[in-house]
């Protein structure tokens, strides 16, 4: 039987291209214990559920689906309308199919994804001469942008039987700085617990663990494996935010860049001064560059207490509130500490006066900073003289917490850094509740693929993922799959 969670790589690999939430085989038991079932009779025996998912037993939400782009499940109402997922078992006499969809002629040995090409390189090198390998090929080490691309890795990786590969991240060139190889945008990262590690300062480049898919810091001249990655020629570069457009009112300041930043001396503890921050149209600040460090320590240096951050422990390390990529650090000596019997506790990051991080316990109070992208002048068309000029939309007026009318950007992100909260406050409260020897219910052991057991012959296909988006019947099908779903 092909390991399960070769399956969930190949379903988040595919919504990563399609961009889709899909049905999923999986329903609520009809005892009510909170117990799921597959529709094809198949025992429940792994799962990935969403943060505070399976959360329907009460209110009726029975049905399953995986979410775009992570590839997580929940439960919702089976009258919702998704596109869906259909499981055929293959037919052992038909003719083999290509595993992979290839690149151009001069990438032959590449497989593509997106608008990309990737391959897996399985002798050991230092991540300098990988990289320089790569590069002669007219590519880089690869960098990751989402979970989509994620799951293709530990999919090939898992082809090849590779448990560590580099990919093109590192902070050798500024050590509080990571970026990638390929000069692509930092927007995604998914460090492993207690990563990126920088105590040891050797640790400047970055390998993929193909077992969990996580992100960790290594030394650079240690001999690995490595993912290369071509993208029709161009190595891309880092987009940023426009520096164009206002701030919300006078209490938030424009330090030049994109953003604008809000201080309150309010004193919350660090989840009702994310809250505070989502309802100003912001949220508690990432940090993302030396430069950005400097500005906002100048705008806090009058104030001698503690400032909150956006960045707070998950289960698989930090991560910042607002969704952005970790790819900055500046710990003080010491931190974050990660030492004693209440370290998970100690979940939630401060500022202190000297402009340096420490975790501390998120139901501590301290001041917070606000970050919210700039207003931008939007142009709209003179309904009285047709044809007219354009005129653009006055500032704002009003009480200063009323704000500007949200978009549907500013809308999602509010959503993404709500349920980043909601996962953060359940971190923390299990942090002080010992745990049953057994799941809950609706909840299964997640045990990780042996190598052993995985068949060289199972490969990704993404030409056999068939991927339709119409109203009636949406579909994605994968018919080499032959484990049950």
């Amino acid at each position: 039987m092909v390991c399960m969670e070769f399956l969930d790589n190949l379903l988040t690999a595919a919504l990563g291209l399609a961009g889709w939430d899909v049905w999923l085989g999986l329903e609520a038991g009809t005892t009510g214990d909170g117990s799921f079932r597959w529709l094809d009779g198949s025992l429940l025996t792994y799962a990935t559920w969403a943060p505070g998912e399976p959360d329907g037993a009460a209110t009726g939400e029975r049905c399953v689906k995986a979410s775009y782009p992570t590839g997580l499940w929940s439960d919702v109402f089976c009258e919702a309308a998704y596109p869906f997922v259909c499981e055929i078992d293959q037919d052992p006499f038909a003719p083999t199919q290509p595993s992979y969809q290839a690149c151009s002629t001069s990438h032959e040995a590449y497989i593509s994804y997106g608008e990309a090409c990737y391959r897996a390189s399985a002798t050991p090198k230092t991540w300098q001469d990988a990289e320089t390998e790569c590069a002669g090929e007219g590519g880089h080490l690869a960098s990751v942008g989402g979970p989509g691309e994620g799951s293709l890795l530990s999919i090939l990786a898992r082809s090849n039987n590779i448990t560590h590969a580099w990919i093109g991240l590192s902070n050798s060139q500024l050590s509080s700085q990571f970026r990638w190889s390929d000069g692509k945008p930092r927007t995604y990262t998914r460090w492993g617990p207690r990563q990126p590690d920088m105590s040891l300062i050797d640790h400047s480049c970055v390998s993929f663990n193909a077992t969990d898919g996580l992100w960790y810091t290594q030394g650079c001249d240690d001999l690995r494996p490595a993912f290369c990655k071509t993208v029709n020629g161009s190595t891309g570069s880092v987009l940023s935010a426009p520096l164009t457009g206002y701030c919300y009112d006078s209490r938030w300041v424009d330090l030049g860049t994109g953003y604008c930043y809000l201080l309150s001396t309010d004193s919350l503890s660090w989840g009702l001064a994310s809250a505070a921050c989502l309802k100003e149209g912001g949220q508690l600040a990432s940090i993302h560059s030396q430069e950005e460090m400097l500005l906002v320590s100048a705008m806090v240096q009058e104030i001698t207490r503690p400032f909150w951050l956006g960045l707070a422990r998950m289960q698989n390390g930090y991560g910042w509130s607002d969704g952005t990529a970790l790819d900055y650090l500046n710990w003080a000596v010491g931190e974050p500490d990660w030492e004693g019997s209440d370290e998970e506790a100690e979940g939630c990051v401060e500022m202190g006066d000297l402009g340096t991080w420490s975790n501390t316990h998120c139901l501590d109070t301290r001041h917070y900073i606000c970050k919210a992208l700039k207003v931008q002048l939007k142009q709209v068309t003179n309904p009285v003289a047709e044809g007219g000029p354009y005129t653009p939309i006055p500032h704002p007026t009003g009480s200063p917490t009323e704000g500007p009318l949200l978009e549907a950007g500013g809308i999602i992100g509010i959503i993404l850094a709500t349920a980043f909260l909601i996962a953060c406050v359940l971190f923390v409260v299990r942090s002080y509740v010992k745990r049953n020897s057994g799941p809950r219910p609706g909840e299964v052991e997640t045990a990780s693929c042996d190598f052993q057991d995985f068949p060289e012959s199972a490969q990704i296909n993404m030409d056999s993922v068939q991927m339709t988006q119409t109203r009636r019947s949406p579909s994605i099908t994968s018919e080499e799959s032959n484990a049950s779903a």
